[in-house]
């Protein structure tokens, strides 16, 4: 199969050319299989932005309403690959893995209402996929502003276009301004804020949308984008929920 082509704007490509060429050589985008799990809970748990978030402020509140998230994703969803894999059963959900020298360096996942819940039978009523949610969105530290993040996005967006989805959505704390503005970039747009009580103080959640329209893959560069193949380049610059 040809290898899919990612854009860059051509001041992306000069500013990190060589940085973007190593990693896009390296970095192997697929989905996930068994032998990643152990990698994607440990990218998982150095990575989600309220533990990160709250180590960086010295706010120590923060931080422990992130590990009280993380020891309840690892109680469920990543109790083992077993029940992973099942959250992702549903038709059209899928979960990647970036994967670089053995390890995993990022992951997202898309996940559509699970086959005879309300909301499946709501979308096979009106025609079709309506919505695909955006979840475990992560890149490693180290593999930052190369765009693997951008890479990531599109690659659900494009398989959201594929199932014929009218919008991909997502939820990110609110004090994730650096992933909120990654997400805004991406073309994503605020849907609402609302608050949840699940731990030791409210916490703000923000809903972003972003509104498909039918598509394939770009085959010409829009104005000031160079085409450049994964083997030789990154895309733009990325981020992580």
């Amino acid at each position: 199969a040809t290898a899919p082509t990612v854009a860059v704007t051509a001041a992306a490509a000069a500013g990190v050319a060589g940085t973007a060429v190593v990693v896009a050589a390296e970095v192997e985008m697929r989905e996930a299989e068994e032998r990643d799990f152990e990698g994607l809970v440990e990218l998982f748990e150095a990575h989600e932005c309220l533990c990160v978030l709250g180590k960086e402020e010295g706010d120590s509140q923060l931080e422990r309403i992130g590990r009280s998230y993380v020891e309840g994703v690892k109680q469920g969803e990543f109790s083992s690959w077993e029940a992973c894999r099942r959250i992702y059963a549903s038709k059209g959900s899928k979960l990647w893995v970036l994967e670089r020298h053995g390890q995993v360096v990022g992951s997202v996942g898309a996940l559509c209402p699970p086959a005879g819940s309300e909301d499946e039978e709501r979308q096979r009523m009106r025609g079709g996929v309506e919505s695909i949610e955006l979840v475990r969105m992560y890149v490693h530290a180290s593999c930052r502003r190369v765009g693997l993040g951008a890479r990531l996005v599109r690659t659900l967006v494009d398989h959201a276009c594929t199932l014929g989805a009218r919008n991909v959505m997502l939820t990110t704390p609110c004090v994730n301004k650096g992933g909120i503005d990654f997400y805004q970039r991406q073309g994503f747009d605020t849907n609402e804020v609302f608050e949840v009580h699940d731990f030791e103080v409210p916490l703000s959640l923000m809903l972003l949308q972003l509104q498909l329209q039918p598509r394939q893959l770009r085959a010409q560069p829009e104005a000031g984008e160079v085409l450049v193949r994964p083997a030789d380049a990154a895309a733009a610059d990325g981020g992580a929920e």
